[in-house]
């Protein structure tokens, strides 16, 4: 069963690189709507609950003006071939962080 973990790190010019940090879980950017292989796929991003983009890798770098000022959400949710979501009880397997908008960047997890 695949896991997932997001961690957000701040570079110097406040972009966010998300770290998705997955286990028994392979990105699979060459079988996209493809057939289901078990373990193997892709993430989409979601922020403050916007679908934004699928994700081919482990690291991606969202820019600082996709966010609100004050609190907003990063959700990374892992997804098969063909868009399916894994699963697990019922549940999506996802992570969310939040990150704090304002003079500064925070990432908290």
């Amino acid at each position: 069963i695949p896991t997932i973990e997001l961690v957000g790190h701040v570079d110097a010019v406040g972009w966010i690189n998300i770290e998705i940090i997955a286990k028994n879980f392979v990105f699979t950017p060459e079988n996209v709507n493809g057939e289901n292989i078990a373990g193997e796929g892709h993430s989409h991003l979601y922020i403050n609950g916007k679908k934004i983009t699928r994700i081919y890798n482990p690291w991606f770098l969202i820019s600082k003006g996709l966010f609100d000022e004050g609190e907003n959400t990063i959700t990374v949710e892992l997804s098969a071939n063909n868009h399916d979501y894994y699963v697990l009880d019922g549940e999506k397997i996802q992570d969310t962080i939040t990150v704090m908008v304002g003079k500064d960047i925070i990432v908290t997890e």
